[in-house]
């Protein structure tokens, strides 16, 4: 079985914007030629996948082709994408999406800034990085790209001015790249945000599909109880108040185990990713004190907070006991029944509502303490 670390890595931008040269910076990589590697549509949008040593490989998506001609087409076929990885496993996320603009173009074309409201409204981070602000006389082009970014809702610090390469200046001199730092930095952030969204949403989404069986089998279990004979015992109530309690616990402790081991696949990769993401970054600066770049670290203590949060989660879902009037027809009967396990079905998907809103920024403000 393959136990390498793997990432995957969206990058954005036309043709001629820097994003080889700019993903060799970052990662050490040498790329292939641009439009080469597994087609992921026969579009253009394209697979890359690089090994950096034996423990980590980035599969890198790279829009080839991208123009204002297409924008219709290729907005659609990088949400599609990006909708694709957005599942329950950490593993194929995209870990991070970088949009690249050049400064020296000086341009953002009304579709591009059409592809990044839309990746943001569905709850995305996105990074985007100015290439060859090395150049001289780019300043006001910068200020003026950045504005515009900024309107569209990229973060501040999620906008990055960057050089990729070196170059040899007037007098034997040698200018040195430069945004590796904040790039990697936003990398780690914009993932770790991206778990505190991610995760209680697919822990609300998975726990609905399990409350939605509860239900269910409730229903059933009403319609298999309830006779002509017994419609009106309140031993028929409490006999389907204990099954509706004993069987609603099983479910809670369900969600319970499933969001703890959610959280802690997230946990695990994100702390792995940090890592590798540091050794590379290591690597090619040489600065071994690359860790104080490091926003947090998950020790024993945070751990266990965030098992507590998962269990708030859940709390308040065993449903009181379900009170009804009295009534002789039996199919009526099996109608109050299920209308009460209604009521109770409603109270919870709200109290899971609310908790999954609530971790997510209680795990959000994990990051600043």
């Amino acid at each position: 079985m393959d136990k390498k670390l793997k990432t995957n890595v969206l990058m954005i931008g036309k043709s001629g914007v820097g994003k080889s040269s700019l993903l060799n910076y970052i990662f050490g990589l040498e790329l292939e030629k641009t439009g080469t590697g597994r087609p992921v549509t026969a579009e253009g949008l394209y697979q890359h996948a690089y090994d950096c040593g034996t423990a980590f490989t980035i599969n890198l998506y790279d829009t080839w082709g991208l123009e204002a001609n297409q924008a219709e087409r290729w907005q659609d076929l990088i949400m599609t994408e990006v909708k694709r990885h957005d599942c329950e496993h950490i593993a194929e996320w995209f870990h991070t999406i970088i949009y690249v603009f050049s400064a020296k173009s000086a341009r953002i074309e009304g579709f591009e800034k059409a592809i990044i409201r839309e990746l943001i409204d569905q709850g995305n981070r996105v990074m985007t990085v100015l290439s060859h602000c090395d150049l001289p006389n780019v300043d006001g082009a910068i200020h003026e790209m950045e504005a515009i970014l900024r309107d569209l809702g990229i973060e501040r610090r999620n906008i990055v001015r960057a050089c990729s390469v070196s170059k040899k200046l007037l007098g034997g001199l040698e200018s040195e790249p430069f945004g590796m730092e904040d790039i990697i930095h936003n990398i780690r952030e914009n993932l770790w945000q991206s778990i505190c969204l991610k995760v209680p949403g697919n822990v609300l989404t998975h726990a609905q599909l399990r409350l939605k069986k509860w239900r269910n089998e409730v229903y059933d279990y009403i319609e298999e109880t309830v006779t002509v004979f017994n419609a009106s015992s309140q031993t028929t109530v409490n006999r389907i108040n204990d099954y509706a309690g004993r069987s609603v616990e099983v479910v809670y402790e369900a969600i319970s185990q499933y969001g703890e081991e959610k959280m802690a696949e997230a946990i695990t990769y994100y702390c792995q990713l940090v890592d590798q993401l540091n050794a590379l970054a290591g690597e090619r600066t040489g600065k071994p004190e690359w860790g104080q770049f490091t926003d947090f670290d998950f020790s024993r203590d945070r751990v266990d907070v965030v098992c507590e949060l998962l269990a708030n989660l859940v709390v308040g879902l065993i449903p009181f006991a379900i009170f009804f009037l009295p009534s002789i027809n039996r199919d009526n009967r099996v109608q109050e029944f299920k209308d009460g396990i209604d009521a109770s079905y409603r109270r919870m998907l709200e109290t899971l509502s609310h908790e999954a809103q609530k971790l997510g920024v209680q795990l959000l403000q994990m990051q600043a303490t």
